[in-house]
């Protein structure tokens, strides 16, 4: 069935009648978007939202019935009171959805129709929101077409980009010898230490001489002479 043309301040009319009656309601966060200039589905969509199935079918009878009163206008379809989750009032050329908060989040209808500028309940349209599309973006500047070099011009050029090339040649290898420098440091040569010496291979010190002995007074007998000093390779002499 083809929806029925309305006046666009007729549909105006009833899109913000809609929202002032889910107001009376209890609805939350009611929001309006201007779909004309991006759907041929309706000119206006009315979200709103309830916090269990009971609101949902309560705001959806009282609009169903003021809009009636107020305007005598009855919807071309309603859909979705079974289960009170997502409630659909078709009046042509404005569309109702009144969703559980939940369900809402699920299916971001705002998002959807992103494009479309909306109002806030209590707002006026004037102040509506419209997020700039990407083909509305600023472009970029294209760069400016370059002038073609004179033949001088173009010689000087070529001449200094490679003097540059050169240079940065040149100071790739310095860098490289410089690396390879630091990166090879010289060793230092051991020097051998002096062997420590033994102890034991110092020179003997030389045994004191014995004390002659000293000369017998008158009327005494002479004093024997000491017996020389055994030393170890005599005492280890074998027995014959």
């Amino acid at each position: 069935m083809r929806k029925p043309k309305k006046d666009p301040d007729a549909s105006l009319t009833l899109a913000r009648t809609a929202a002032d009656l889910a107001d009376d309601g209890k609805a939350i966060d009611i929001t309006i978007l201007d779909l004309r200039e991006h759907s041929s589905v309706a000119d206006y969509f009315v979200i709103a939202s309830g916090r269990s199935h009971i609101q949902v079918d309560a705001i959806c009878t009282r609009i169903v019935d003021g809009v009636r009163d107020r305007l005598q206008a009855k919807p071309i379809a309603v859909e979705g009171l079974g289960n009170a989750l997502w409630a659909v009032l078709d009046y042509g050329s404005v569309v109702v959805h009144v969703f559980q908060e939940q369900i809402r989040e699920v299916y971001d209808l705002e998002r959807l129709w992103s494009l479309a500028p909306r109002w806030k309940h209590g707002d006026e349209p004037a102040a509506a929101r419209r997020r700039t599309p990407a083909a509305e973006a600023p472009k970029r500047a294209r760069p400016a077409a370059k002038t073609p070099a004179t033949p001088k011009a173009a010689k000087a050029t070529k001449a200094a980009k490679k003097a540059q090339g050169a240079k940065a040649t040149k100071d790739a290898v310095g860098t490289k010898v410089t690396k390879a420098t630091k990166a090879s440091p010289t060793k230092k040569t051991a020097t051998a230490k002096p062997a420590a010496t033994d102890k034991a291979a110092k020179t003997p010190m030389p045994a004191k001489p014995a004390k002659p002995p000293k000369p017998a007074k008158p009327g005494e007998a002479p004093a024997a002479s000491p017996r020389p000093a055994r030393t170890k390779a005599a005492s280890r002499t074998p027995k014959g």
